[in-house]
């Protein structure tokens, strides 16, 4: 392919279009989700920044408020649902795992409170080629070892990731990617397979984040672990580490960016709802992101606490085999869609934190690509929508190939009661229309072992997914051929329309260019119904009244601690 002439890309101000002509890129193919329990929760354009060195600790979330702004904090315990077993980044592909390391390793770039990418260990980045960038590393960046940052770190970092002796749970992030190199003592250069409008996002990512070449090659197999705590140049020291039960941090006194208002901070593991709630009440943890929506009103009433409702990117949905009876049938697909009474279940199973998905990817998505959420939603009202009513759902199922109902089995995880309230729901619906609906509560392990085993034995799957960057190709993915083997299309759904369309738009560099085709992907599931989206999740924390700090969609992605302050 023709190379672009080079230059320093804004962020905010996307190369134009590179073309399709290259090879199909198959960008990332998600394997399954860990456990993230009550967590909550992008390509766009190519996020290439051009930017001046910048001092600057991380993003500020954009959300809601628990507390107002303040000053500095000496010590805060928050309470997590789940702590990750070891702090390898070799096996982060959860959320745990990022919650903790975003705090003490970081990336070339990050998320700003706008979500888009911003640079952080990059002092700029130069693309020479569609398939080519180099990045300039920033300088007099202290491990928390003490030694210095180059651009080696990096490459390392990267390579590691890359290396399939490894195991990595994140290497399919940089399944697009060439070669990783110092081509200086701060520069690495980055060289694509072909095109690929995903990678921008990979050094923002936990994927991405970087860690002391000495510190692994000494580390190896054993880093991450109580004996070999991770190395990174984050804002905050990892100083002690119990797996699945504790982490202690400390604020790094050589941290190249702002110090944080909060010295201290220690995560505990409490996995029992109400055990953390009890915590919270008797001031033993000062917050936590794993509040129960269902409990949200009680913990409202928690007399020292706040809290903090942002808008979200989690998506519950869900999937049709569309290759099995009875869900062949369209018919019978929108009778299922017609009889789930969303509102009714935001109100009491989320406790009215959450919104009915009317599009299968969450509008806030957009904005990265520059797209207000309220403009999202005006192109989702132009498609089919599928609200309740039962008298719609019984004409759809009278004009099916099973007029007088069916017996189907759908297995769903016990870890998220509202999924199983929201099956009792659709169960009961339409029962009296001859479909007897057959719940399999299941641990969540044994949940993601029928999602993830053979495809074909599928029938309604029910998911909440949370994201991995925020950019409507992480969802619109899951509707395209090449996720049905090996990745998330728990549809079997094959569009060939639909998957060049993503292939186009994965290749191209042209931010209007992929709005126009994930809008036109978008618009062909909704019509063609393999995925039901149901309702999207706010992102939730709460905090002792005495601090301060907004959540974000993509809160563990970001160095949240680094937002908080006394209020």
């Amino acid at each position: 392919m023709s190379g672009a002439s080079p230059a320093d890309v804004d962020l905010t101000d996307p190369p134009a279009d590179a073309g399709n002509n290259g090879p199909v890129v198959t960008r990332r193919i998600l394997l399954q989700r860990a456990s993230a329990l009550a967590a909550t929760g992008a390509v766009g354009s190519t996020l290439l920044a051009a930017c001046g060195g910048s001092s600057s600790s991380g993003p500020t979330p954009t959300g809601t408020t628990a507390g107002g702004a303040g000053g500095d904090v000496q010590n805060l315990t928050f309470g997590m649902a789940s702590l990750p077993q070891d702090l390898n980044i070799l096996r982060a592909f959860n959320i745990p795992s990022p919650t903790v390391l975003s705090l003490a390793l970081e990336g070339l770039t990050t998320f700003n409170d706008q979500m888009k990418l911003q640079p952080l260990l990059a002092q700029s980045i130069h693309q020479t080629d569609p398939t080519v960038y180099v990045y300039k590393i920033k300088p007099d960046v202290r491990f928390h070892d003490g030694s210095t940052l180059t651009a080696e770190d990096v490459a390392f970092s990267f390579q590691w990731q890359m290396l399939p002796k490894n195991g990595t749970q994140l290497g399919l992030f940089f399944n697009s990617v060439k070669s990783a190199e110092a081509t200086g003592k701060l520069e690495l250069t980055v060289e694509l397979k072909a095109p690929d409008g995903l990678w921008p996002y990979t050094p923002a990512h936990t994927a991405g984040l970087v860690q002391s070449k000495k510190y692994l090659q000494t580390a190896g197999a054993n880093a991450g672990t109580s004996a070999h705590l991770p190395v990174g140049t984050g804002p905050y020291k990892i100083t002690q580490f119990t797996p699945s039960s504790s982490v202690k941090l400390v604020r790094f006194d050589q941290y190249h960016g702002t110090k944080p208002k909060l010295a201290n901070l220690s995560l505990q593991g409490i996995a029992d709802d109400s055990s953390r709630q009890l915590a919270m009440r008797n001031a033993s943890i000062n917050g936590t992101f794993d509040v129960p929506y269902s409990q949200l009103n009680t913990w409202k009433q928690i007399p020292n606490a706040k809290i903090g409702l942002g808008s979200g990117l989690d998506l519950f949905y869900i999937a049709f085999n569309v290759q099995a009876a009875p869900f062949n049938d369209i018919h019978v697909r929108r009778a299922i869609a017609h009889s789930i009474d969303t509102k009714g279940l935001i109100t009491s199973q989320l406790s009215g934190a959450g919104e009915v998905a009317t599009g299968f990817v969450p509008p806030l998505f957009f904005q990265p690509l520059g797209v207000a959420p309220s403009t999202v939603e005006g192109w989702y009202a132009q498609n089919p929508q599928y609200p309740f009513d039962l008298d719609t759902a019984k004409s759809e199922l009278k004009q099916s190939a099973h007029p007088n109902g069916f017996t189907t089995t759908v297995p769903y995880p016990s870890d998220y009661p509202r999924i199983g309230a929201a099956l009792q729901n659709l169960q009961q619906n339409m029962k009296p229309m001859g479909v007897n609906i057959q719940l399999k509560e299941l641990t969540e392990d044994g949940w993601l072992a029928i999602l993830n085993g053979d495809r074909s034995k599928l029938g309604m799957s029910v998911v909440v997914y949370y994201p991995d960057y925020p950019d409507p190709a992480d969802y619109s993915g899951f509707v395209t051929t090449v996720q049905i083997k090996s990745g998330w299309n728990l549809s079997n759904y094959s569009n060939p329309h639909v998957d060049k369309l993503w292939n186009d738009q994965a290749a191209s560099l042209s931010t209007p260019t992929r709005v126009k085709l994930l809008r036109e992907i978008l618009a062909i599931t909704q019509q063609d119904l393999p995925v039901l989206p149901v309702w999207i999740e706010d992102a939730v924390v709460a905090l002792d009244s005495s601090y301060h700090y907004t959540i974000s969609p993509v809160w563990y992605l970001q160095p949240w601690a680094t937002q908080i302050s006394k209020a």
